[in-house]
């Protein structure tokens, strides 16, 4: 393979690192996580991946309001040295990620389906420590599996994660790769360098936002509440994911609040820069033309 160039999408977007705030995948509440052994279609969840009944009831359960609702996102994962396994499956929220049973899964009717992943026991979570989710799909986008990898590779060689890492299917914006999500708090990252893990890792592993100029945003938030996260991760360095709220107060503007254990609160009010600049980038390493990408814009502070 080619060393990378400009002609690589993240290669070319790594000169604009204005554009990762707010630019996670938007509204997403619950993560549906599928094993899935060996290669994936470029769109998950694919054709013949999967055994097709299953593929169309899960679609059909995920257009039901309940699960749309819940925000419901599906995402491909594997380990591959575990593909001796059989596959499996979990489902996770901010409050933890916990096991499904993937055979009754895969035979259940439409409407079980959708009471199975609407009303799974989420206060007995299987696990509340965090996971890490590194996109290295890289049918879809080359950029994910050649700087995904190493991501991937490094966080898998900490055996105090052991478990805890997957790779995934594609998360959204190919130009931020290499990008990961981690649960319970659905904080994705990107343009990730190795140099960045350890400081990821350890704010990770004590509930605390990591790497703050990396960060996309959480998957929760629409893209004002991921700008404003971005603020509050830049003004309150370290700051514990769990105590921070985001509410919209007008055009443009949001007032962030940060709650702390001990009941005490910070506000601020943040408004919405106006007049950001549009950029011309390749949206995809498959694109053959740019296309007009507006920049993440920071939040300034009210003052």
């Amino acid at each position: 393979m080619n060393e990378p160039d400009a002609s690589w999408c993240s290669v070319a977007a790594r000169a604009h690192p204005e554009l990762l705030a707010g630019s996670a995948a938007s509204g997403v509440q619950t993560w549906l996580l599928l094993e899935v052994h060996g290669a994936w279609d470029p769109k998950v969840p694919g054709v013949g991946v999967l055994p097709a009944p299953f593929v169309q009831r899960l679609g059909a359960a995920m257009k039901t309001e309940a699960l749309r609702q819940m925000g419901l996102r599906l995402q491909f994962i594997r380990r591959p040295r575990e593909s001796h396994v059989a596959p499996r499956a979990f489902l996770g929220d901010r409050r933890g990620v916990w096991a499904l049973d993937r055979a009754a899964l895969e035979a259940a009717s439409v409407e079980s389906l959708v009471e199975t992943l609407a009303c799974a026991p989420r206060a007995e979570a299987l696990e509340t420590r965090p996971w890490y989710l590194v996109c290295t799909h890289g049918v879809r986008d080359r950029c994910c599996a050649k700087f995904g990898q190493p991501i991937y590779a490094e966080l898998c060689g900490r055996t105090e994660l052991e478990g805890r890492v997957w790779q995934t299917s594609h998360l959204g914006g190919h130009r931020f790769a290499p990008t990961l999500v981690t649960l319970p708090s659905g904080l994705c990252y990107g343009q990730l360098e190795l140099a960045d893990l350890d400081a990821l890792v350890e704010a990770t592993e004590r509930g605390r936002i990591g790497v703050a100029e990396r960060l996309r945003g959480p998957c929760h938030e629409e893209r004002l509440g991921q700008l404003a996260w971005h603020a509050a991760a830049l003004r309150w360095p370290g700051v514990d994911w769990r105590v921070l709220e985001v509410e919209v107060v007008g055009e443009g503007r949001v007032e962030l609040r940060r709650r702390d254990l001990r009941g005490d609160e910070a506000r601020v009010q943040l408004q919405l820069e106006a007049d950001a600049p549009e950029l011309e980038l390749l949206g995809s390493c498959g694109d053959s033309k740019t296309k007009r990408v507006s920049s993440a814009r920071l939040l300034p502070l009210l003052s």
